[in-house]
């Protein structure tokens, strides 16, 4: 009777240590392989758009539009480059995709005065993120101590510029049709005016929050009225000084709404020009 029990115990105590041992190991498998069918997150790397970024030095470019055609599988980008102090001819451009971090074809398509477009092409589905960097070729001078063959091979080097990114979660989609002048002319042209008009509607919510402001500064100046004829003489004088202090508060804010409305109205200049030079180009190109 005794040795049948101490059979059952050893029973028992291998059966829970075979479970655990298989728990243990599953585990480390799953943990081990876990990379192979859960996707890898990534933080998000997206340069803003429609607002200045700064390069080396002082220098500034500014993504006006970033979009990714899905049907053609491309990116068309639209870069102000009016602050670089950099020679155009000077520059080099290469583009990289996040998935196998391989270069893709980059092509700088149209260029109007400071504004470049540029179309990346080739690019796996699946993406992840794309990088447009920008260098600059720049020549070495030659100190004379160099050889013929040195002075063949090493006259120049690249400096880098800036680099701008885009991601699949942040780019917008869109169709890439531009083909001809006038339609990258248009194309620009339509850009710099959204972005123009995002601008206007910015400082129009910036100035109806002012006047909100001015509004309860005056709802609060009409109270402190009211309770100054209940007042002594002392207290009298303390309110005329705030109600002095919420009169120069108001003149403030009217200055910003006045300025502001001089924003407005140079932007909406600025619209008037980029339709104007739309009308100006379809007519020359006609």
């Amino acid at each position: 009777m005794l040795n049948k029990d101490r059979v059952n115990l050893r029973k028992k105590t291998s059966k829970w240590f075979g479970v655990i041992t298989a728990v243990v190991v599953l585990g480390f498998i799953g943990f081990s392989t876990s990379n192979m069918y859960m996707e890898e997150t990534i933080d998000v790397q997206a340069s803003p758009i429609g607002e200045e970024i700064t390069t080396s030095g002082t220098d500034n470019v500014e993504v006006l539009d970033w979009i990714y055609d899905k049907e053609k599988n491309n990116m068309q980008v639209v870069i102000d480059m009016n602050d670089l102090r950099f020679e155009q001819d000077s520059l080099q451009f290469m583009s990289k995709q996040r998935s196998n971090g391989e270069e893709v074809p980059v092509e700088k398509t149209y260029q109007m005065n400071d504004y470049a477009v540029f179309e990346i092409s080739q690019l796996d589905k699946n993406y992840e993120q794309v990088l447009l960097q920008i260098d600059q070729q720049q020549e070495q001078e030659n100190d004379g101590s160099a050889t013929d063959s040195d002075a063949e091979t090493n006259t120049e080097e690249v400096e880098n510029v800036v680099q701008l990114y885009t991601d699949y979660r942040k780019v917008e989609e869109a169709e890439i049709s531009s083909d001809d002048e006038y339609g990258y002319v248009k194309y620009i042209m339509n850009t710099l005016i959204e972005d123009t008009e995002q601008t206007i509607e910015t400082k129009k919510e910036e100035r109806q929050t002012l006047k909100k402001e001015i509004a309860d500064l005056e709802e609060e100046a009409n109270q402190v009225e009211q309770e100054k004829a209940y007042q002594t003489d002392e207290e009298q004088t303390e309110t005329d000084g705030y109600l002095n202090s919420l009169e120069t508060e108001k003149k403030q804010l009217q200055g910003d709404i006045d300025a502001l409305n001089e924003q407005i109205q140079m932007e909406q200049e600025r619209i008037d020009s980029y339709e104007e030079r739309k009308k100006q180009e379809s007519i020359s190109l006609q």
